[in-house]
């Protein structure tokens, strides 16, 4: 093991044997606010072992941990409860872990935590309301668990949570979660038939229209076309903002310090749209697992897009269309 000093705020251990006297050593350096044991063991005696609960309470004292991760252990729930004693924490990786949930019911107090990473553990759906302790909770990855597809749906219910695709979860599965984590969130009803063909088919115009402009334009600067062709496309934008939106062209989409990205709309799969008024849309897309979400009002008969919002921090930001 690496010399540790007692001023030392980070320590990542990878694949490394350790001894009952190194954990010791580590307990007493106070000022640690980042730990990681990835795949170590621990020679105790004439044992070769995985770490386990007891070597859990070298770290008693390490009050300012804020990331901790012991993954690949023999560590239960028994050990979890140990980690009540860092109130800064905010990312726990424990995958590889024995455990099956049941110690996060004495976490509670953990009120900065974010992430947490349970993958290859026993962790099942019978443990899986203790997550509502963590109000910050934001990410939670638990595939090749015991938790089922009911147990994952339930999760919803946690309007900012974010469970990454993997394991036995499948793509529908994803659309699911996210439709029942924003029909929980929003607290309104899905809109009639007629609106939601009219919405999504104008919606689908735009980003058409959008990506038709950027594939000529990504053909001009390949083939090295003039600017005044490429400024024809330009005031294409503008055009299709006019018609469509309620909003004027973002500067990325002139003539002046061009510099949008190809394809804006790539990869927008449809989840489902929401009326919060009679004039109001809001449509979300899925986007690489995460929900964006377009705003649209109704002027003279006709929809208009305002925005295009991420998630942010567990905020809906406007990031432009």
């Amino acid at each position: 093991m690496e010399k540790l000093t007692k001023n030392q705020t980070y320590l990542s251990l990878s694949g490394e044997v350790l001894t009952p006297e190194d954990l010791k050593e580590i307990g007493k350096c106070l000022k640690l606010t980042v730990v990681w044991f990835q795949s170590c063991q621990v020679q105790d005696g004439t044992v070769l072992r995985k770490m386990k609960d007891e070597d859990m309470s070298c770290f008693a004292n390490l009050l300012k941990i804020q990331d901790f991760s012991i993954t690949n252990s023999d560590i239960t729930d028994d050990g979890l409860k140990m980690l009540s004693n860092f109130p800064k924490l905010k990312f726990l990786n424990l995958d590889g872990s024995d455990i099956t949930g049941s110690g996060f019911a004495a976490l509670g107090k953990l009120e900065r935590l974010e992430v947490i990473w349970l993958r290859h553990t026993r962790l099942s759906d019978q443990h899986l309301g203790y997550f509502e302790l963590f109000p910050r909770l934001s990410t939670l990855l638990l595939y090749s668990t015991e938790v089922t597809r009911e147990g994952f749906l339930s999760l919803a219910k946690l309007k900012h949570i974010n469970v990454p695709k993997g394991g036995a979860f499948t793509d529908d599965d994803m659309l699911e979660f996210r439709k029942r984590q924003i029909t929980l969130a929003s607290g309104v009803s899905a809109v009639d038939e007629q609106t939601q063909t009219d919405v999504s088919g104008f919606i689908s115009a735009f980003m058409n229209e959008i990506t038709g402009i950027e594939q000529t334009l990504e053909k001009l600067d390949n083939g090295g076309a003039e600017d005044s062709l490429k400024i024809e496309q330009y005031q294409q934008f503008n055009h299709v903002f006019d018609r469509l939106c309620d909003v004027k062209a973002q500067r990325r989409y002139t003539s002046y310090g061009c510099s949008f990205q190809y394809y804006t709309y790539r990869d927008y799969a449809p989840l489902m749209l929401h009326q919060p008024a009679k004039s109001k849309i809001d449509a979300y897309y899925l986007v690489d697992g995460h929900p964006v979400r377009f705003q649209l009002t109704k002027k003279n008969g006709n929809w208009k897009l305002l925005n295009r919002q991420q998630s942010i921090n567990n905020k809906w930001t406007n990031v432009g269309l």
